[in-house]
């Protein structure tokens, strides 16, 4: 217990003995705050958003946080975080990875410490002050149907066979990839697109639009049932082991090695797709039915995109019913 003295001089210095404390405790504030390391606090925010984001999306944020953030980021603390070294970190992305893609991953990154700054655990997102890099939007660039030939005749047969589906049904690669032998009625000639694969995983498509039940050309129902032939796996493309034959790097690089030997320029992939509607457009088949295959929302999105392949004619050309290729 004190005594008399301490009282007195404690009474006497109150002011100053509280002001230290004061001072003493912002210091051990600040100084937890300010050690908290970003990854620690990263990991946190993730488990925040468990249950509030489709696990699809909360894996991707996983993925490009231990892959692109944690090996630059991890160790540091939240605010060691600056401007200057979020600039040279996107600059170094650039090197191996499209200005679409950084933004996607940046997106998650920006997000933690916006998350961080509602947290108080730093004053400001460090980000505000660096600018997002410009996304051209990829080119449409459609083949024609001479080129479409060409590069028939130039593929082997089975893989021939897989572009058959993919220039004449307009489907999305994904949707491509996830397609299996229950959604194939040869009866009816129709094609049943309730799935698509992304980041390696089979989900519904993103879109209501995208479910949808698209007709099977002559020259589609020929290149399934020969794909049929010996494949008893649950997929369309399947490989030797039953699992899916073509992953999306795999498959742009088969379809990069047969442009080039078919001496065409390279597109990516999904051009398959773009050609679908161009040619059909093009030679006079309905754009609402176009639209419709394609499982976009609105025919005006397909006319807008594709205005360029319309040409000046009423006749509804059904020439896909005839050819051969």
């Amino acid at each position: 217990m004190a005594d008399k003295y301490t009282l007195a001089w404690a009474e006497k210095n109150w002011l100053s003995i509280l002001t230290e404390q004061i001072i003493a405790k912002d210091k051990n504030e600040n100084k937890d705050t300010s050690e908290v390391k970003f990854k620690n606090f990263a990991y946190e925010f993730l488990q925040a958003h468990e249950g509030q984001v489709r696990d699809l999306t909360l894996k991707g944020y996983t993925q490009d946080l231990q892959k692109r953030i944690l090996p630059e980021f991890g160790e540091k603390r939240l605010s060691q975080i600056k401007p200057m070294e979020l600039k040279r970190w996107q600059n170094e992305l650039k090197k191996e990875l499209s200005a679409k893609r950084i933004n996607n991953i940046r997106s998650v990154f920006e997000l933690i410490l916006k998350s961080a700054v509602s947290n108080e655990l730093i004053d400001k997102n460090p980000f505000n002050s660096v600018a997002k890099l410009q996304n051209k939007k990829t080119e449409i660039n459609p083949l024609s149907l001479d080129e479409v030939a060409l590069v028939l005749k130039t593929a082997n047969k089975d893989f021939a066979n897989v572009l058959k589906v993919a220039f004449f049904t307009g489907m999305r690669t994904g949707e491509l990839i996830a397609l299996r032998w229950e959604n194939i009625d040869f009866k009816k000639e129709t094609i049943r697109i309730d799935k698509s694969i992304r980041q390696g995983q089979i989900q519904p498509p993103k879109t209501q639009n995208s479910i949808r039940t698209i007709p099977m050309l002559p020259c589609v129902k020929e290149a399934l049932l020969a794909l049929k032939q010996g494949n008893n796996s649950e997929w369309v493309f399947a490989g030797l082991n039953g699992s899916h034959l073509y992953e999306p790097k795999s498959l742009s690089k088969k379809w990069a090695n047969t442009l080039k030997k078919a001496g065409l320029a390279h597109r990516v992939f999904y051009q398959t797709r773009h050609t679908f509607a161009s040619i059909m457009i093009s030679k006079g088949e309905d754009v609402l039915w176009v639209s419709q295959t394609m499982g976009h929302s609105d025919a005006v999105i397909t006319f807008k995109r594709y205005a360029k392949s319309v040409e000046n004619t009423k006749q509804r050309a059904n020439f896909l019913q005839h050819i051969n290729l």
